[in-house]
């Protein structure tokens, strides 16, 4: 067994580990957060949802794609309620359900013209991506804006964005070399499994620590 196949083999079980504990400590803390922090909550719960579900149709049907490729359009229409309720002007307006309409819709485009269910579906993970990103850097704009003095370190609403970007960042890096080795440097494959667990594993890890840490921010984000 080589070194790679090994470490995989290790964090795996942490990985799950750390996604039980946090779901158990979000449902604790679902009443108690404001209500775009709520979505949050749900995300994680639909994430360990699907894990378990992607294992279980990785054993039957030896392939997982089809879970994970629906799955993130149900993902993503819960980060844009996340934004649509913590950034004002999307509240306002309700941008969250125009962004979620317009990528969901795109992404399943794609699936049924161009990536099939079943394949990796790139095209979608970049738009997913880039729509992420866009929408936490508006989100520090809006934040700072009224007030430059702001402390944060201190808003819940600073550290989800953060973990959104670091996230996403991760994983498009890992998921836009796979088909790339795949095609030529097979041997390579697992190091990038290992990356998108320590991505996943570290982003579990500080949404734990976020909303952990959530009644001494409550405060500020209300």
């Amino acid at each position: 067994m080589s070194i790679t196949h090994h470490l995989y083999k290790v964090l795996i079980p942490v990985y799950f580990g750390l996604l039980i504990c946090l779901a158990v400590l979000l449902a604790f803390r679902y009443k108690k957060v404001d209500k775009a922090s709520r979505f949050i909550c749900i995300l994680v719960w639909s994430g360990l949802l699907t894990e378990l579900v992607a294992r279980y149709a990785s054993v039957r049907y030896h392939n997982n794609m089809p879970v994970y490729a629906v799955t993130r359009f149900v993902g993503f229409a819960f980060i844009s309620m996340y934004f649509n309720y913590s950034i004002d002007v999307f509240r306002k307006h309700h941008i969250g359900y125009l962004i979620a309409a317009i990528v969901i819709l795109t992404g399943v485009a794609n699936s049924i013209w161009y990536q099939p269910l079943a394949t990796l579906n790139t095209l979608y993970i970049f738009l997913e991506c880039i729509s992420v990103v866009c929408m936490s850097l508006y989100s520090f704009y809006r934040l700072l804006l009224p007030n430059t003095t702001i402390r944060l370190h201190e808003q819940v609403h600073f550290w989800i964005p953060c973990i959104f970007v670091f996230n996403w960042c991760g994983t498009l890096s890992c998921w836009g070399l796979y088909d790339y080795f795949r095609k030529g440097i097979t041997e390579k494959i697992p190091i990038l499994n290992i990356s998108l667990v320590f991505v996943a594993i570290l982003t579990y890890l500080s949404f734990g620590l976020v909303f952990l840490l959530y009644p001494k921010m409550k405060s500020i984000n209300e």
